[in-house]
Order: structure tokens, then sequence, then C-alpha cells
């Protein structure tokens, strides 16, 4: 992994598949209990008209996230043939 490329969730365009790297903050304990856990793959799907919720896929599980929740999770963007759901 590349330190360089890593980014937050709430960066990520829609339809971006991304490897989770780290999560912090207060929710990081609830975060990670939803499966969002280092070298988890995650797509974000779509985004609320004014950005906050944030609609992720996880497995085949989707999650809506606040925007502070998204800016808390560190993930590494990968090209859409990388992934692996």
């Amino acid at each position: 992994m590349n330190p360089a490329r890593f980014t937050t969730i709430d960066r990520l365009p829609p339809r971006a598949d991304a490897v989770v790297v780290s999560c912090s903050g207060p929710a990081s304990f609830r975060l990670q209990e939803l499966g969002l856990l280092p070298g988890t793959h995650i797509r974000l799907l779509r985004r609320a008209p004014l950005r906050d919720p944030l609609q992720i896929q996880v497995g085949h599980s989707l999650l809506a996230l606040r925007l502070r929740e998204a800016r808390s999770v560190q993930v590494e963007p990968v090209a859409s043939g990388e992934s692996n759901p």
C-alpha cells in the first residue's frame, strides 16, 4: 500500500472501489463492528443530494454513513478490476 494514495470515504467518487486501511475517531469501534476492518473491500454507491449520508457496500451489506463517520475511515482507492467484494 502506498500511503500517498490514502484518502477517506467521503472523498471517493460515486461507484468507486477501495480497501479500508484504518478507522479512527469516536465511532471507530462501531464502524469496525459493522465490517469496516482493515483489508476489507468497499464501494461507495451514492451520496445524498447534500452529501450526507453516503451509501456504501461492504460485502453483501449496504450501510449509510454520516459524513463525519465517512471522514474517519481511511481507505486506499483501487481500480474497479482489482476489487474483491
